[in-house]
C-alpha cells in the first residue's frame, strides 16, 4: 500500500515539474517580462528542472538508461555553473538556449543561475544517477544523502519568500534563488524519495510499522504550522494588531494547544493501530500454532528457525527448544545437503517457492521427504521466510509402485493434469517414441501426432477437458523408426468430492493390426464389389452374345418353315457362338486359376520348346484382333530359344500382354522382342500406349487391379495378376516400366530348365 501511494506521489510530481518548467520555457521564448520578478526562473535552470522531471518519470520503476542520461545532463549543467562562479570563467552555457534579456546591463552574469540553484540541481542529477547503484547496500544512502541539503536550501528559500528575508534565498548583491526554483526542487527531492520508498534515511517516513505510520502523521503539522502561525503573527505585528510581547505570547499559547492536541489525536490513531496490529498478531499466531500443517519461521538472513508450530513439532519429532536459534544442517535436519542448498538457491532467485521437495530426516533418524511451501514475509521490518512443509512420503511410495506397474504394462500409460497438460507416461511411451525421459511429454504433440490427426485430437480432448466427459479416440503415432501406428486413446477424469475433475487417467492401445485388418478387410470387400461389377458385365457380353445369335436361328427357322437356313448363314452364327463360348470359357478358366493360384494349386506341365516359336504362334493366332486394332507389330525374335517351360501357362502369359497392348495402344507400334544370355531367357513387349501413372505401377499386378477405370476397356483385372502368379511359378520376374505418354514396357526373365531352377533376379 505504502509502496502504490509513494508511485502515485512521484508520477503526480513528475507531471507537475514537467508543466510547470514547460510553461516557464514558454515565457522565455516569447516574452518574459510579463512574468513577476520573484517567478522569472532562469531559462538554464527550468531546462534543467525539465530535465530532472523526465528522468525520474523513466527512473520511478526500475533503472532506465535514458533516465541516467538525463540525469547526467543535469549533474553536468548544474557542476559547470558552479566551476564558473568559483574559477571566475564562463563556458558559454548561460545563455546557450535564449538572451537573458531582462536587466542584462545590471546583471553581473546575464542568464546564469545562482550559485544555489546551481548546487542544487547538481545534487539532484547526483541523486538520480546513484538511485539504483547497488555496488554495496550504503549506495542507497548516498543518493538519499544528496537530496538533505536541496531539501533543506528549498526550504529556506520558501520560508524567506514567505516571510520576506531576503538572505534565505539570495546569494551577493544581485544573485538568488527564484520560488518556482525552490519549489520544483523540493518537489523533484521528494519524488525520488517517493520512488525508491525503502532505500535510504527518508525510508522511516515510508515504512508500514509504528514509526512510520507515526512520522508521517507528525510530519506535515511539525513542518507547516509553524511556518503558518509564525507569518500570522508578523502580519499581525505589521498591521498593528499585536506588539512583540503579545505576538510571541500567542504564538507559544497556539504552539502549545495546537501540538497538544496532535499528540492526543495522533496517540489515539496509533493505540488504535497498535491494538489492530496486536489483534493480527494474535490470529497469525493462532492461525499459525493451530494449523494442521507443519509451519515454520525461519530467518532470511541466515536461514535460522524462530519458530515451528505444534505439527511441525508433532511430524518430524524435534522439540522448539531444539530447533529455535539452530539451522537445519546444526540439529541434523537434513538427510541430503545438496538438496537444501539448491532449495536455498532457488528462494533466493525467485523469492517464492512452491512444490519444492527435499529429503529430511526426524530426530528418530528415519528418513521423509516433505513438500516445500517457501514466502518471503516482513515482521518488524525483518525478513523472515514462511515455510509451509508437506510429509509426500507415502504418496511418492505409492506413485513408485504405480510407476512400476504401469512400466510393466504392454499399453502406454499417461496423466495429466485438470487442465488436460499430460504430465506423465509409462516407459512404453519412451519405448515406442524413442524420447528421453527429460522431455516435456506435453510439447511432444506436433511431433507424434499424424499431421491429419493433430486437429481432431486437440478439438476431442478440449471439449472432453472443459464438459469432464470420459475420453475416446483413434489416432496414428510415430514411432521412433519414422513409421505410423494405430492407437486406441481413451482417458476417465479423477473428481473430487465437489464433482470437479482433479486429475485424467489415460491409456493407449496399439490397435495397428487391428486396423490395418480393418482397412484390408474394406479393401477387400470394395475389390469384390468391384470385381462382381466387372464379372457380371464381361460374363454377360458372351452370354448376351450366344442368346442373340439363337434368337436370330429360332427366328430364322420360324420364318422360313419348309427351308433349311443356308450353310454360310449357320456358319456365320456357329463361329459368332463358338468364339462367345471361348471368351466364356476362358473368364471362367481365368477365375478358376485364380482360385487355384490363391490355394497353391497353380499345376505347372513342364516340356522342351522354343519361346521365339510359341510368340510367333501366339502373334499370328491374334493377327486379326492385331489387324483390327491398326498395330504396327514389330518382332525381334532371337531364334532357337528352347527351355523347359509349361507351354500352356507361358502361352496365357504373352496373350495377355499382347491382349494388353491392343486395348490399350491401338495404332500404335507395338514391339516384341526375345533373347537369351546364358541359362536365362527374356521376353518384352513395349507399346507407345498412353502409360501407366507411378502410383498405379506397384498395385497393377495384384488381383482386380485394372491399368484404366474405363468402362470402354474389358477385362477383370485378373490377367496381369496371373501372369505374375505363372512368371513367379517357372522362378521368373516379369517387370513393368512405364511413363506418362510414352508409352509402357513389360518385360519378362526365366531361367531356361524352371522345373529345377532357383529364382532368377
Amino acid at each position: 500500500m505504502i509502496e502504490k501511494v509513494a508511485g502515485t506521489v512521484t508520477r503526480s510530481i513528475c507531471v507537475f515539474a514537467f508543466a510547470a518548467t514547460t510553461l516557464l520555457l514558454l515565457y522565455w521564448f516569447t516574452d518574459p517580462t510579463k512574468l513577476p520578478p520573484f517567478l522569472l526562473i532562469k531559462a538554464n535552470t527550468a531546462f534543467s528542472l525539465l530535465l530532472s522531471s523526465i528522468s525520474l518519470w523513466c527512473l520511478r520503476k526500475g533503472p532506465s538508461r535514458t533516465g541516467y542520461f538525463f540525469s547526467a545532463i543535469v549533474a553536468l549543467i548544474g557542476t559547470l555553473t558552479l566551476f564558473q562562479y568559483f574559477f571566475k570563467i564562463d563556458f558559454g552555457i548561460d545563455q546557450i538556449l535564449v538572451s537573458d534579456v531582462i536587466n542584462e546591463e545590471s546583471l553581473m552574469y546575464p542568464g546564469r543561475m545562482s550559485p544555489i540553484a546551481a548546487l542544487c540541481l547538481s545534487l539532484v542529477g547526483g541523486a538520480l544517477l546513484l538511485i539504483d547503484f547497488k555496488f554495496t547496500k550504503k549506495n542507497y544512502y548516498i543518493a538519499s544523502f544528496f537530496l538533505i541539503p536541496v531539501l533543506l536550501l528549498s526550504f529556506l528559500a520558501i520560508v524567506g519568500y514567505a516571510y520576506g528575508v531576503t538572505s534565505f534565498y539570495t546569494f551577493g548583491p544581485y544573485i538568488r534563488i527564484a520560488l518556482p526554483s525552490s519549489i520544483i526542487l523540493g518537489a523533484i527531492s521528494i519524488g525520488i524519495i517517493c520512488a525508491r520508498p525503502s532505500n535510504g534515511p527518508f525510508s522511516i517516513f515510508l515504512s508500514p510499522g509504528i514509526g512510520g505510520v507515526m512520522a508521517r502523521r507528525f510530519l506535515p503539522p511539525v513542518v507547516v504550522l509553524p511556518v503558518v502561525l509564525g507569518w500570522l503573527r508578523l502580519e499581525g505585528q505589521r498591521l498593528g494588531y499585536l506588539d512583540v510581547y503579545l505576538g510571541v505570547a500567542v504564538l507559544v499559547v497556539t504552539f502549545t494547544v495546537l501540538f497538544c492536541f496532535i499528540i492526543g489525536f495522533q496517540a489515539k490513531n496509533l493505540n488504535a493501530l497498535n491494538a489492530e496490529k496486536e489483534k493480527t498478531r494474535l490470529r497469525f499466531e493462532s492461525i499459525f500454532e493451530r494449523s494442521p500443517t507443519a509451519f515454520a519461521l525461519i530467518r532470511a538472513s541466515d536461514y535460522k528457525f524462530i519458530d515451528v508450530n505444534a505439527s511441525w513439532v508433532k511430524q518430524f519429532g524435534y522439540s522448539k527448544a531444539e530447533v529455535i536459534g539452530k539451522t537445519g544442517a546444526e540439529f541434523g535436519w537434513y538427510q541430503n545437503f545438496e538438496d537444501h542448498q539448491r532449495l536455498h538457491q532457488e528462494f533466493s532467485r525467485t523469492l517464492n517457492v512452491q512444490g519444492y521437495e527435499v529429503r529430511i530426516r526426524t530426530k528418530s533418524g528415519q528418513p521423509r521427504t516433505v513438500s516445500s511451501n517457501m514466502s518471503l514475509i516482513e515482521i518488524d521490518r525483518e525478513q523472515f521466510i514462511l515455510g509451509a512443509l508437506q510429509d509426500v512420503t507415502d504418496l511418492r511410495e505409492s506413485e513408485e509402485k504405480f510407476r512400476q506397474l504401469a512400466d510393466s504394462m504392454p499399453q502406454i500409460v499417461w496423466t495429466a493434469n485438470a487442465i488436460g497438460r499430460i504430465d506423465y507416461a509409462n516407459a512404453r511411451w519412451y519405448e515406442f517414441t524413442g524420447f528421453d525421459r527429460n522431455i516435456d511429454i506435453d510439447d511432444t504433440r506436433e511431433q507424434i501426432f499424424h499431421p491429419d490427426d493433430l486437429n481432431r485430437f486437440r478439438s476431442m480432448w478440449s471439449r472432453a477437458v472443459e464438459t469432464g466427459q470420459p475420453y475416446q479416440a483413434e489416432y496414428r503415432f510415430k514411432n521412433k523408426m519414422g513409421g505410423y501406428s494405430w492407437f486406441l486413446s481413451r482417458a476417465l477424469p479423477v473428481k473430487n468430492e465437489q464433482g470437479q475433475v482433479v486429475r485424467w487417467f489415460g491409456t493407449c492401445t496399439d490397435i495397428d493390426i487391428q486396423k490395418k485388418n480393418e482397412i484390408d478387410l474394406a479393401e477387400a470387400i470394395f475389390s469384390r464389389d468391384e470385381f462382381i461389377s466387372i464379372a457380371s458385365h464381361e460374363l454377360k457380353t458372351p452370354i448376351t452374345s450366344l442368346k442373340l445369335q439363337l434368337q436370330m436361328l429360332q427366328r430364322s427357322i420360324n420364318v422360313e418353315k419348309n427351308k433349311t437356313p443356308t450353310a454360310e448363314k449357320l456358319a456365320t452364327s456357329l463361329e459368332i457362338t463358338s468364339r462367345q463360348s471361348r471368351r466364356l470359357e476362358g473368364l471362367v478358366e481365368e477365375l478358376l486359376d485364380v482360385t487355384r493360384a490363391r490355394s497353391g494349386k497353380l499345376k505347372f506341365h513342364y516340356e522342351d520348346f522354343d519361346l521365339s516359336e510359341l510368340v510367333s504362334e501366339v502373334v499370328e493366332r491374334l493377327r486379326h484382333q492385331i489387324h483390327e486394332a491398326k498395330i504396327n507389330l514389330r518382332l525381334e525374335l532371337t531364334p532357337d530359344i528352347v527351355g523347359h517351360w509349361d507351354r500352356t501357362r507361358l502361352d496365357q502369359v504373352i496373350v495377355n500382354l499382347v491382349i494388353n497392348s491392343i486395348k490399350y495402344a491401338p495404332g500404335k507400334p507395338v514391339t516384341i522382342k526375345t533373347k537369351a544370355h546364358g541359362e536365362t531367357v527374356y521376353f518384352s513387349i513395349r507399346d507407345e500406349g498412353p502409360g501407366i501413372p507411378k502410383e498405379k505401377q506397384h498395385i497393377i499386378f495384384q488381383r482386380f487391379e485394372r491399368v484404366t477405370d474405363s468402362d470402354s476397356i474389358s477385362g477383370l483385372g485378373l490377367g496381369l495378376f496371373l501372369a505374375k502368379q505363372i512368371i513367379d511359378g517357372h522362378r521368373g520376374e516379369i517387370r513393368v516400366e512405364s511413363e506418362i505418354g510414352r508409352g509402357t514396357l513389360f518385360s519378362v526373365s526365366l531361367p531356361r530348365n524352371s522345373e529345377h531352377a532357383e529364382k532368377v533376379e
